[in-house]
């Protein structure tokens, strides 16, 4: 009970207190603009207008197939990988490449020149689970 009241009265006493001298705290207007990175926000008594809302999505639309291709593109860079290893080589699914040379390391993105690579590829959908 009395830490409400100790916590009342010490939101009641920081409200009136003005951190900067003459200046007053500033209620949300009816109408207000905002300026961001992608353009003017219009916002009404503090919440977004139907078209500033529209242009949120739109930006949230944005940055998420943005994330979608920055996350899947190892997956897609793997599977060219596989690909390429069963047309050029005929590896199959579990036999492992072993790239030695820089010549080998032709077909790759960036690879370090003093680095062995191997890489072996298991396709479950066709072969199953591995079991020894």
């Amino acid at each position: 009970m009395k830490l409400n009241l100790f916590r009342k009265s010490l939101i009641a006493s920081l409200a009136s207190i003005s951190f900067f001298s003459g200046v007053q705290a500033k209620q949300p207007a009816a109408a207000d603009v905002r300026q961001t990175r992608f353009g003017a926000l219009q916002l009404e008594n503090g919440y977004p207008s139907k078209a500033t809302a529209a242009r949120l999505y739109d930006e949230l639309d944005f940055q998420r197939a943005t994330q979608a291709y920055l996350w899947a593109l190892p997956a897609v860079g793997f599977k060219a990988l596989y690909d390429a290893q069963a047309k050029t080589f005929g590896a199959r699914n579990g036999d492992v490449v072993l790239y030695q040379t820089l010549k080998d390391k032709a077909g790759m993105l960036t690879p370090n020149i003093t680095t062995l690579y191997a890489f072996s590829f298991w396709d479950l959908a066709k072969q199953g689970p591995f079991h020894w």
